[in-house]
């Protein structure tokens, strides 16, 4: 009998497992980097995953949590977005994360030389399908009549379909033939640790990485608290849109953050915004992990 798991497609699974599996990690990573032109060696480097800064004031809201940043280096960022469902406005969203992550690296005053060096390779890993119904689709910004001519390739953006990577992986018996990136990625679907085993096999990884990786993933599937965060996962309200209330919050924090950027005194933000003190030294401390 298979061992039922729980799939690391959900943002709970994700972040114990590869957190704590920094080889792993490291190895996703790298196949990333295969697909997009930025070249950064990144050997012996002690990836993190980070939760972005964008609010969580309410798990139950989709619209605010989820991505996961990554610092390549301090020119380079990695964001990692998983979807398990797709609904109406789920491409603008991620492209909206996309350029907030972009704008805010600005926002700290950076010259325009830093401006120019900097890059974000933005990873949607999908249940669900890409237009052409290819395993990954990789975007710039181009010029529509000339495909050469790039307007920027500051940002690059992956849409890896984790569903049509594992069916690569099962119905080609040539596993040498698919990348690195569609093996990886097609573990994100599988709901059995038998089926992670198998495909772990053709991945360049010693075996005891690979038994570590396969624990750590049974041992995160057994885990209350990620068996809990899942249910929430699983009955988040999916859309687009802000509220009125929504957005002056975001807003708000901006202002926040801005004003402790300053070194305004935490008194006096209290006052100016209506905020709390204590919610401000938790947006302060926010900024700082």
């Amino acid at each position: 009998m298979k061992t039922k798991i729980l799939s690391l497609s959900y943002n709970a699974m994700f972040k114990a497992v590869f957190s704590n599996n920094k080889v792993i990690l490291s190895k996703l990573i790298e196949a990333i980097l295969e697909h997009s032109y930025i070249n950064i060696d990144i050997k012996d480097k002690d990836f993190i995953i980070k939760n972005n800064e964008l609010p969580i004031d309410n798990y139950n809201d989709k619209q605010l949590i989820c991505d996961y940043i990554i610092k390549l280096d301090n020119i380079n960022d990695l964001n990692i977005e998983l979807n398990r469902k797709q609904y109406p406005g789920v491409v603008e969203r991620n492209m909206t994360y996309s350029f907030k992550i972009y704008y805010e690296h600005f926002n700290r005053g950076n010259e325009y030389s830093e401006f120019k060096k900097y890059n974000l390779i933005q990873v949607n890993f999908n249940k669900f399908k890409n237009p052409n119904n290819k395993s990954i689709n990789k975007y710039y910004l181009l010029d529509a009549n000339d495909s050469k001519n790039f307007l920027s390739k500051s940002i690059c953006i992956i849409n890896i379909d984790i569903e049509e990577c594992y069916n690569l992986v099962y119905n080609n018996t040539c596993k040498e033939e698919i990348s690195e990136l569609e093996k990886l990625a097609a573990i994100l679907y599988c709901d059995y640790l038998e089926d992670i085993s198998s495909i772990l096999e053709s991945v360049r990884l010693d075996n005891m990485e690979k038994e570590k990786f396969i624990n750590d993933i049974n041992n995160a599937s057994c885990n209350k608290n990620n068996q809990e965060a899942i249910k929430l996962e699983d009955n988040i309200e999916y859309r687009f849109e802000l509220t009125k209330e929504e957005a002056l919050r975001e807003k708000t924090i901006d202002v926040i953050k801005n004003m402790l950027k300053k070194n305004y005194d935490i008194k006096e933000i209290s006052d100016i915004t209506g905020k709390s003190t204590k919610e401000i030294k938790e947006i302060e401390k926010s900024m700082k992990d």
